[in-house]
């Protein structure tokens, strides 16, 4: 068996400094080149994202137009609705001082009617009635 002088030692410990040196750097690269691939990434995804969020909004902005203007017209079918519902109502009330007109004429007529056939009832059973001396 070999035995190991010193400088077996120093070359060994210079080896295997070069060697962790050059695995540094080798890892520093890789490093720096995971680093600018998540950069790249990033930018990707926040560019991507942005566009995104720019098309939502703007749909999102005609579909809030679209209600509101069916908003407008729903309020605009109701307001003519309250117009006919009043103008209705005015016709209503006209119609109803025509029926309690034609309900007193006929109440009027009835009595009239039922006084002359208790007139007749009378004439009919005590015929010299008005005559008694």
């Amino acid at each position: 068996m070999a035995t190991l002088t010193e400088n077996d030692i120093k070359d060994l410990k210079d080896f295997l400094g070069e060697q962790f040196k050059q695995i540094n750097s080798k890892t520093d690269k890789l490093s720096e080149e995971v680093n600018d691939r998540i950069e790249r990434l990033s930018e990707e995804v926040d560019s991507k994202f942005e566009k995104l969020s720019e098309e939502v909004n703007s749909k999102i902005d005609k579909l809030s137009e679209e209600v509101d203007g069916k908003f407008e017209k729903l309020s605009e079918e109701v307001n003519n609705l309250r117009v006919d519902i009043a103008t209705l109502k005015g016709e209503l009330t006209g119609t109803n001082k025509r029926l309690e007109n034609l309900e007193f004429i006929n109440r009027t007529t009835s009595v009239a009617i039922t006084a002359a056939l208790l007139a007749g009832v009378v004439k009919l059973f005590f015929p010299n009635l008005p005559n008694t001396p």
